[in-house]
């Protein structure tokens, strides 16, 4: 999955301009934990099994790691990559 540019992304938003408080909404719960979603082809359970490790790496408590599960397992496809990009970073 290919990040857009902040200037491609406020033209997603239809000529909106994006305050600094929506910015650091929009920022990841765990900015410093990459996930690399390129690398996966559509998988969600290879997407999950590398947010986990990501997560354990970086040592996130196991009972955050479970509320994440908990929410990104919620509902189908597009919602895992949308919660998934809000708790980390993504390439």
């Amino acid at each position: 999955m290919k990040a857009l540019p902040d200037n491609d992304l406020e033209q997603c938003l239809s000529g909106q301009t994006i305050s600094s408080s929506d910015r650091l909404r929009m920022a990841p719960k765990y900015p410093d934990i990459v996930v690399r979603l390129s690398e996966v082809d559509g998988n969600p359970f290879l997407i999950l099994g590398m947010c986990r490790s990501a997560a354990r790496v970086a040592t996130i408590f196991p009972r955050e790691i479970e509320a994440f599960f908990s929410k990104a397992t919620q509902d189908d496809y597009a919602h895992l990559i949308k919660i998934t990009m809000r708790w980390f970073s993504c390439e």
